[in-house]
């Protein structure tokens, strides 16, 4: 089990393919392992905070650091490794242009920023992409598929009636309507949305769907990180709000607050949202005081027990440092031949 935890798999005791596998790596291989990501050690540099959250996303694994302590920690979910020969097919879609022809790609991206701010009770604005190939076949094979899981559809910005409408007759690639998923309890983001700047349009968030969290490889979203402890993590980060407390934050999701003083504003909220789930108000939540955060991917490292823990290159990223290096080495070999002559 101890084997199984180090290595990234579900501590079972059972030994089972995945075990043997594990224990037939090579040593040579874990030494090369080692040392692509000492280069990417080379790449990191938290000497300039003392506070910051740190995904690792070989791992699937979150850490809330403050001087150098761990004070918070959870598995989290990230992006779906993308398709493969996902190069190949993307130098024939550069080529044809058509949609068909475009290569998936949902891998969460690493990246440096600062969660500024939460949003309860989100509304998800569904991306085109997912609308086209993911929802529209399930709506034409359920006319109730968009009531039953409170989305409104879009075109351009009025407000349409899907019942009205001939889902039949569009195309996933000339689909004009855009979706947006009411909060609520089946809401895909869950009850709470974590900010933070970035180009690529990715966000930590909670889920209705817990069961992603019991796998080893949770690369399973489209690209943004699901957190297992949404709240414990809203609640370390609003301790320095003095006028909002977890209980604001507990009141507003539908949950009892923890100081049982505040259980009747409590009751009165729910009379609010009471069989109406798209009721629940999207409100924002501004830290006081920011956290950078570190979005890194690291298969192999010391942990806070200095044992060494190895992770699958589930991206492949380990291959990318591995071919330059490769081809350093060949460039010292020839350049070693050519100075002898």
């Amino acid at each position: 089990m101890k084997f199984q935890e180090r290595n990234g798999l579900l501590p079972t005791g059972i030994i089972d393919n995945n075990l043997v596998l594990k224990m037939n790596i090579p040593i040579s291989d874990r030494i090369s392992q080692i040392t692509y990501n000492l280069e990417r050690c080379r790449w990191l540099d938290y000497s300039d905070t003392a506070r910051y959250i740190q995904n690792n996303l070989a791992a699937f694994e979150f850490k809330l650091i403050e001087n150098k302590e761990v004070k918070l920690k959870m598995k989290i979910c990230c992006g779906m490794k993308r398709e493969r020969d996902y190069d190949k097919k993307l130098v024939v879609f550069r080529k044809s242009h058509r949609r068909e022809d475009e290569p998936k790609n949902h891998e969460t991206p690493t990246m440096t920023s600062i969660v500024e701010y939460l949003i309860l009770n989100p509304k998800w604005n569904v991306p085109g992409r997912i609308a086209q190939d993911e929802m529209l076949w399930q709506i034409k094979k359920d006319s109730n598929y968009l009531a039953k899981r409170n989305y409104k559809v879009y075109l351009k910005d009025s407000l349409m009636d899907p019942s009205k409408i001939n889902w039949k007759q569009y195309r996933p690639e000339h689909m004009p309507f855009k979706f947006v998923q009411d909060a609520g309890d089946d809401n895909s983001l869950g009850k709470i949305k974590f900010m933070f700047n970035n180009r690529f349009n990715i966000y930590m968030h909670d889920t209705p769907n817990k069961k992603a969290f019991l796998y080893a490889n949770r690369a399973v979203s489209h690209g943004c990180m699901r957190l297992e402890k949404p709240l414990e993590l809203a609640e370390y980060l609003i301790k320095d709000n003095r006028n909002y407390t977890i209980d604001d934050i507990l009141i507003e999701i539908g949950q009892t607050p923890k100081d049982k003083t505040k259980l009747n504003r409590y009751r009165i909220r729910q009379e609010q949202f009471k069989n109406n789930k798209s009721m629940r108000t999207t409100s924002t939540v501004m830290l006081k005081k920011k956290i950078r955060l570190f979005v890194n991917y690291i298969t192999c490292w010391v942990d806070e027990s200095d044992v060494l823990q190895f992770r699958d290159d589930v991206y492949e990223k380990d291959k990318l440092i591995k071919d330059v290096f490769n081809k350093r080495l060949n460039f010292y070999k020839y350049d070693k031949v050519v100075r002898k002559k």
